[in-house]
């Protein structure tokens, strides 16, 4: 009995990872863009009980992702978008006739069987970022997005999830700022002095399906220079269930069990970005869970190159 829980745990466990944007509070200047390339790599094989609490499991979880991000300056104000993703999951299971379920990410119903399973899912969100108010150093925006239905091929099937078409609305606030400390140390180069730096924060509300749990979301940012040429993120993703919503419901051998929308994942990326010319740069980070309910608890890795036109 026990490990049938674990098996539908899962549904909770390491599906829902939540995709993260690349966007920041500022506009892009009109006629101009920029194309930035993720892959990234993802692997668990632990998770956040209900209680929040880290536990081992009998299912390692490994994930590959593409993300191409693109955006472009429609006017100085209006910046508009698109976040596509490719995800290859790949399940190593102790017993094979475990089931996993996915419904916070692609939102489909349909069983994930066997004991070593590949499944690719394709997505992608579309946005349109205005900027309200800005002076010198501080912007802030407002962000509609829409996501479209994900599609999931899984044991040779293309299923298309129409259930998964969200919408969110998101505040964005950056401040950016040039560290000119007022002390001086005789031939001493006092570390990010003299160089521009930023802190960015983002607060969204995402309208799911209303089968599934809504959304909050919280992202934050701080970019600090050592020199020109390099920046250093350290960053903050977080996403919140609104409410433990009943999702579905059966009976096991001791009575009636209700999965629950219920969770809540936090975490931390560090990453190091280095400009190459003027309009191309490289980043390369890992990332962790530190927090979470009902969620993964892993560890990843990003490679990202980025061009502005």
């Amino acid at each position: 009995m026990i490990r049938f829980f674990i098996s539908l745990a899962i549904t909770f466990f390491f599906i829902f990872l939540p995709s993260d944007s690349n966007t920041a509070a500022w506009t892009q200047v009109a006629g101009e863009g920029q194309l930035i390339f993720n892959f990234s790599g993802y692997s668990s094989s632990a998770y956040y009980d209900e209680n929040s609490s880290s536990n081992s499991s009998s299912i390692k979880f490994t994930k590959f992702e593409i993300n191409p991000f693109f955006e472009f300056g429609i006017t100085e104000n209006l910046t508009v978008g698109i976040n596509p993703t490719i995800q290859n999951w790949n399940f190593e299971k102790e017993v094979a006739t475990d089931i996993i379920y996915d419904f916070r990410q692609c939102g489909v119903f349909n069983g994930i069987e066997g004991s070593n399973v590949n499944a690719f899912m394709m997505d992608a969100e579309i946005f349109a970022r205005q900027k309200i108010y800005s002076n010198d150093n501080f912007v802030f925006s407002l962000q509609p997005l829409v996501k479209l239905p994900c599609v999931l091929y899984s044991n040779g099937v293309f299923i298309i999830a129409e259930d998964t078409v969200d919408f969110e609305i998101r505040a964005l606030g950056g401040y950016g700022f040039k560290w000119e400390p007022d002390i001086s140390l005789e031939g001493v180069k006092i570390p990010f002095a003299g160089q521009y730096h930023f802190i960015n924060t983002e607060l969204a509300y995402r309208k799911r399906n209303e089968q599934f749990s809504d959304q909050i979301r919280f992202d934050a940012t701080i970019g600090m220079r050592p020199r020109k040429d390099y920046l250093i993120l350290g960053q903050l993703f977080s996403t919140f269930s609104t409410e433990d919503e009943p999702i579905r419901g059966f009976f096991g051998n001791e009575g009636l069990f209700v999965e629950k929308d219920d969770y809540y994942s936090v975490k931390l990326q560090t990453s190091l970005v280095k400009q190459m010319t003027n309009s191309t740069a490289i980043q390369f980070g890992v990332f962790k869970e530190v927090l979470g309910k009902n969620a993964g608890d892993g560890i990843g890795a990003t490679v990202s190159l980025w061009y502005s036109f």
